[in-house]
Parts: structure tokens; C-alpha cells; sequence
């Protein structure tokens, strides 16, 4: 298994924009408790495929969007 995963993982450096392989790499980070990598992996699925909903749920869900609180409203008299 190990073997098969580093070709994975070596195929996906060499190919940044498979998607599709991303998202079976993530798939295994995640199965294995590699939640950093899977996160990684996902980030490239949604650069490369960005109506992937699937990959947008997941990373969302490991890693969710950081929301800017609102800014204050000043008045100005």
C-alpha cells in the first residue's frame, strides 16, 4: 500500500493539475488520519476543478474558510 501511495503521491507532484488524482490522494490521506495532507490535496481538487463539490465540501469541512469579522460602522458627524 505504501508503495502504491508514494507513486500516487509523486504522480501528483509531477502533475499538478490532475485533479482527479488529487482527490484519490486525499481520499487515502484521509483514510490513513493524514488530515494536513488531505487538506493540501483537496486545495489542489478545487484549484484545478473549482465545480467540484464534492472536493469544495470536504476541504470546507477540514479546513472551513476563515471569515473576516464585520467591521464597526463609525459615524462621522
Amino acid at each position: 500500500y505504501v508503495a502504491q501511495l508514494r507513486k500516487l503521491e509523486k504522480h501528483c507532484q509531477a502533475e499538478p493539475t490532475d485533479a482527479a488524482a488529487a482527490f484519490v490522494l486525499a481520499y487515502h490521506y484521509l483514510v490513513t488520519g493524514a488530515k494536513d495532507e488531505a487538506i493540501h490535496a483537496l486545495r489542489a481538487v478545487v484549484k484545478n476543478q473549482p465545480k467540484d463539490v464534492t472536493a469544495k465540501r470536504m476541504l470546507d469541512a477540514l479546513a472551513p474558510p476563515t471569515v473576516e469579522p464585520p467591521k464597526p460602522h463609525v459615524r462621522i458627524s
